[in-house]
């Protein structure tokens, strides 16, 4: 069976971990797949040239009238089918049973070539690309918006990491459930293990966006910064550097900014530390860093949200929290200080990336979807 796998050429590491992981799995499967690179970057690009616009004239009822009128529309349509026909015309070629399409931009640009040629389409929607680019203006999210809702109509199946991500859509866009199934984010044991140690090292790697709440691990560092037992590392990159590294030059928080990693890099580097923070309040997610501190050994905190906070809980392979506090976390921390705690919740995540949520394991409906939809 021949798959035509769509996915972006750029995106933040875990976009990039699960895109790498699906393509193997579907290999391991049996099937074989082609893929096809878009750059979803350039869909940014293009946009915010479209928001410059705003700047160079003379008030918002003069912007509102050129917006609306057909030249910009017909450059809108001329630049999304632009990147529709880059992909029919690898659909042509390849001639896939099925689309495996990762994120909904993707999903949107391939339902051209599942309409013209017939090919079943399915859409990994890792993350509700509509909410998360609010805060970058209003057309940008309005554009974003309409794509993402186009693509979770025109699929014919669609993958959700979680089930209150499932939920929202099937209740916001009164998507069937039948149609949407849950794949979560997995993750395999490392070689190399994290050990018990004071002081504990504590560390957030990944995504720098608002939804992250990386401030909030600012805070709590800035909050124990007289306590010995702990010191603080951060990792990763985002919207949000340049103020987060601000942030912490100029109100001291004892931080060692580690930088951006490779993913090898990051892995080793967790298993030098203690513990692994989840600051995020984003109950939709499932983040990968959790998964992957857990296959490094560290127990990790987090809010009590998601089907991720669940997994924490249920296996013991950390604390959960109620809210995104300082005192909350704090407290936590200081509870893994106990060497025979932190030794049982880092056994416990371990295990779970042995098992159940090995990459492997949660990735299998994903290959019975594809054998079901081409039987």
């Amino acid at each position: 069976m021949r798959i035509l796998y769509v996915h972006s050429a750029r995106g933040h590491l875990g976009d990039k971990i699960r895109i790498s992981k699906i393509h193997l799995f579907l290999r391991k499967k049996g099937f074989q797949v082609h893929e096809k690179w878009v750059d979803t970057e350039k869909l940014r690009a293009f946009v915010s040239g479209l928001m410059g616009l705003r700047h160079f004239l003379s008030s918002q009822e003069e912007y509102n009238k050129i917006k609306t009128k057909s030249p910009l529309q017909v450059l809108v349509n001329s630049f999304f089918n632009s990147i529709q026909r880059q992909i029919l015309k690898e659909a042509i070629l390849v001639r896939p049973h099925i689309i495996v399409a990762e994120t909904t931009p993707t999903g949107y640009f391939s339902l051209m070539a599942k309409n013209k040629l017939n090919i079943p389409l399915v859409t990994d929607v890792h993350g509700l690309m509509g909410e998360e680019t609010e805060m970058r203006g209003s057309m940008f999210s309005q554009i974003i918006s309409n794509v993402e809702i186009s693509a979770f109509h025109g699929s014919d199946y669609l993958l959700t990491v979680s089930n209150p991500m499932k939920q929202q859509i099937c209740l916001e866009h009164k998507i069937q459930a039948d149609k949407v199934l849950v794949v979560p984010n997995g993750g395999n044991v490392q070689r190399f293990q994290a050990r018990f140690s004071l002081p504990l090292k504590v560390i957030y790697a990944g995504n720098f966006a608002v939804y992250e709440k990386v401030s909030d691990y600012l805070e709590i560092a800035k909050a124990m910064e007289q306590t010995a037992p702990f010191v603080f590392f951060l990792m990763g990159d985002g919207i949000q550097k340049r103020e987060i590294l601000s942030r912490i030059d100029k109100e001291k928080i004892p931080m060692k900014f580690m930088g951006l990693r490779t993913r090898q890099e990051a892995l080793r580097i967790f298993s030098d530390m203690q513990v692994g923070v989840v600051p995020t309040t984003r109950e939709v997610a499932f983040p990968i860093k959790v998964l992957d501190y857990m296959s490094c050994g560290l127990p990790v905190v987090a809010q009590r949200i998601g089907d991720w906070g669940e997994l924490i809980e249920k296996e013991n392979c950390g604390i959960t929290i109620k809210e995104n506090s300082v005192t909350e976390f704090v407290k936590a921390l200081h509870s893994l200080r106990d060497k025979e705690e932190w030794t049982r919740k880092s056994r416990n995540g371990k295990r779970c990336t042995e098992g159940e949520y090995s990459w492997d394991l949660v990735l299998e409906p994903l290959g019975t979807l594809i054998e079901n939809i081409r039987a």
